[in-house]
């Protein structure tokens, strides 16, 4: 029965059977209840075959998101049983972290912006959990370290979100910035690495230091100039006396990738 013959029916059947009758304002209140009571459920009804698609896209982007979540959990897991089994959870992003950022970026390329932006949310207070809840310590900082990896693999779907990590007033959405630099350089954030060694704790500033070594082997000799003023501006914030810590070691890394191949950087 299609709808609009029955609501032509009702058009033409209502003034027929009010003539006659009594048409004062209640009789009509009471007739005008009478059809709203008949419409809403035919209009549903008209919704649900008319608009059987639509609902249909609806429950498909949530099977979707919640494939891809599950499909980037899988991916993650794999990279926390390597930091697991190592001895030493805190090296810079190996290729195989790459690859499986670069996996997670081609699953996320028809997701939802906001099921990434939840997982790194969700990561960034995991960190700042650990942190706050755990006293310094080699188990916090390989818990740490965990939710860096698992950071580290979001790189290329996250990418967008760089800017707002960065500027964000959250200690682990900013971890989550210098993660995704560790993975995919951007010569726009160089000082920025710099900066964290002034205002970010010794694991945060750790890692800036490893994205600095990475943007040393990867980006553009073009940013050569730009890096080595961003290593200088880190060492300087880090301060006399720290020459063995982990963070003046990757610094020193971070020298030396960038003088790599130096004859062919300088006559380019």
């Amino acid at each position: 029965m299609k709808p609009t013959g029955r609501w032509t029916r009702i058009a033409v059947i209502l003034p027929v059977f009010l003539i006659g009758c009594d048409t004062s304002p209640s009789t009509i209140e009471a007739v005008a209840k009478l059809v709203s009571a008949i419409a809403w459920p035919t209009i549903v009804i008209v919704l649900l075959v008319t608009q059987r698609k639509l609902f249909g896209r609806l429950e498909n982007f949530k099977v979707t998101a919640t494939g891809i979540e599950a499909k980037i959990r899988e991916v993650q897991d794999a990279e926390v049983r390597v930091v697991q089994s190592s001895s030493n959870p805190s090296e810079p992003p190996t290729e195989r972290v790459v690859r499986a950022a670069e996996k997670i970026g081609e699953l996320s390329l028809d997701a939802d912006v906001t099921v990434i932006s939840g997982q790194i949310h969700g990561l960034a207070m995991e960190y700042e959990r650990i942190r706050a809840s755990m006293p310094p310590s080699d188990s916090r900082t390989r818990r740490m370290e965990i939710v860096v990896t698992k950071m580290r693999t979001l790189a290329f779907a996250a990418y967008s979100l760089l800017d707002h990590l960065a500027k964000s007033s959250s200690p682990g959405e900013r971890l989550a910035a210098v993660a995704i630099l560790e993975v995919r350089s951007d010569p726009a954030y160089l000082q920025w690495l710099a900066d964290r060694f002034s205002i970010e704790p010794p694991f945060v500033s750790y890692h800036a230091a490893v994205a600095l070594s990475v943007a040393a082997r990867t980006l553009d000799k073009r940013y050569r100039e730009q890096i080595q003023q961003a290593i200088d501006a880190a060492r300087r914030a880090l301060g006399q006396g720290k020459d063995t810590t982990d963070r003046a070691k990757a610094l020193t890394s971070a020298e030396q990738a960038l003088n790599e191949d130096k004859p062919l950087r300088d006559g380019a």
